[in-house]
């Protein structure tokens, strides 16, 4: 049960989804019941959107992508919440690149007040008419909440390595062919330089 994300909390989510449908909503992962008295939180689509909506007691933070989802395609989706020192900030990732931030007003908590009725749940809002299912696959769910500047809240860098390293992870690291072995034999001298006194008839270093 992930209901205890907070107003003083941290926090990354991230998927991968690949959606049938770019109308209306559909839930990648959500907190939330339809009642914003409840608190809570909801990552989606919106359409063709990127969506994030927290829900404090009395007041919301709501940040939106311009477009980044289409039908049939994988995207690797991220959602983070990080302290600037004055405010919180909500920031949306499409495939590893910064799409939009925005303020996530803390003047109450996110917490739910029911979590035994209001789950964390993914592709689908309980409690909810219509419930959003989320019309199409989802893999990789990942979250993270920490308190805040305990590390949930991935840096840029990280998402986007986490990305590089999902799509394509055998262009993301290599190996390099295993290191010839030379050894010394002097069978036509005592000359480091002359290939025939090693084994390999080869100077190591040489070419």
């Amino acid at each position: 049960n992930l209901s205890l994300v907070d107003a003083t909390d941290d926090f990354t989510f991230s998927a991968w989804i690949n959606t049938d449908s770019v109308t209306g909503g559909h839930e990648i992962m959500t907190d939330y019941d339809s009642n914003a008295e409840n608190g809570g939180w909801h990552f989606t689509t919106n359409g063709s959107n990127l969506w994030v909506m927290t829900h404090h007691i009395g007041t919301d933070g709501n940040v939106s992508t311009t477009g980044g989802i289409s039908i049939g395609t994988w995207k690797y989706v991220t959602v983070r919440r990080y302290y600037t020192g004055s405010a919180y900030t909500l920031e949306l990732y499409i495939d590893g690149v910064s799409q939009i931030t925005g303020n996530d007003p803390t003047s109450g908590s996110a917490d739910n007040t029911n979590d035994e009725l209001q789950p964390f749940c993914v592709g689908i809002r309980r409690l909810s008419s219509p419930l959003y299912y989320f019309d199409g696959l989802i893999d990789e769910v990942r979250v993270s909440i920490s308190d805040t500047g305990l590390g949930a809240a991935r840096s840029a860098g990280w998402i986007k390595t986490s990305y590089d390293n999902q799509n394509a992870p055998a262009a993301f690291s290599s190996a390099g062919s295993e290191d010839s072995t030379f050894t010394w034999d002097g069978s036509s001298s005592t000359d480091w330089d002359t290939a025939a006194n090693w084994d390999v008839n080869a100077v190591p270093g040489a070419g």
